[in-house]
């Protein structure tokens, strides 16, 4: 154990060295402990990259809750947890004087990552203030979801709303921890810019915890549409509209 002290709101910390679980790299580590909660936050690598898990254990239930973010997401994550915090420090100052609704949720917001959403909710019940976060895969691979994403893999934690700047907080250090090393060494090419009849194609070549990675957009004066493709699959599709075009061409 490296080191110990008080978080911002009356949370403690605790940063621990780095460990092997499960196969994949422990790079950094801190625990709070939040009224009956503890919850943790660790910065983990694999062979996809560097990846954020934040877990809850109430200390009634032996099983630990859980989410996974991109160092991506985990930045975006970091910025809500601002927003809410300051939501609450305005209604804690009589700024804000909205009446609670029936059930129960004060602000929300979402997060929308390569393969999942995040939905974050704001609550208020008979025992206080909390912020729900939920995680679920953006396609099922079986099974129905609502118009919230709910379905048989979805993930959720429950922090109570005087955690939220101590979470904020200690997220930000190990964020600035990793920094943004994902990038460094990368000699990435420069965007361009291709016209066809009246559509503008941009293509934006970038970076992540999951690798390099292609962005094309099909701009048009109504509307702006864009796909992803991964570095792996380039090959593949360059060889997809060879064929295609051969065959177009082949047929004229």
């Amino acid at each position: 154990m490296a080191a110990t002290g008080d978080g911002a709101s009356g949370g403690e910390y605790t940063e621990e060295r780095p460990a092997n679980v499960e196969g994949d790299e422990e790079l950094m580590s801190k625990s709070l402990q939040i009224q009956s909660k503890r919850f943790y936050i660790d910065l983990k690598s694999n062979r996809r990259g560097k990846y954020i898990k934040i877990s809850e254990l109430p200390t009634n239930r032996s099983t630990k809750r859980k989410i996974i973010l991109s160092l991506a997401c985990g930045r975006e994550f970091r910025d809500k947890l601002t927003i809410f915090a300051e939501f609450l420090a305005q209604q804690d100052t009589g700024k804000s004087e909205e009446t609670v609704p029936e059930d129960g949720r004060l602000k929300s917001e979402m997060i929308t990552g390569e393969n999942k959403r995040y939905y974050l909710d704001l609550k208020e019940n008979n025992r206080g203030r909390f912020l729900k976060v939920s995680q679920a895969p953006i396609i099922f691979p079986r099974g129905d979801r609502d118009s919230r994403g709910r379905g048989p893999m979805r993930k959720e934690i429950a922090i109570p709303a005087q955690g939220i700047v101590d979470i904020r907080n200690s997220l930000s250090e190990i964020l600035e921890e990793c920094g943004s090393d994902d990038d460094e060494g990368l000699e990435l090419p420069k965007p361009c810019e291709l016209r066809v009849e009246q559509k503008r194609f941009y293509f934006d070549v970038g970076s992540n915890a999951r690798g390099v990675f292609l962005r094309i957009s099909e701009v048009t004066a109504n509307y702006r549409t864009s796909i992803t493709i991964p570095k792996v699959g380039w090959a593949r599709v360059r060889d997809t509209i060879g064929d295609l075009l051969d065959k177009v061409e082949g047929e004229d």
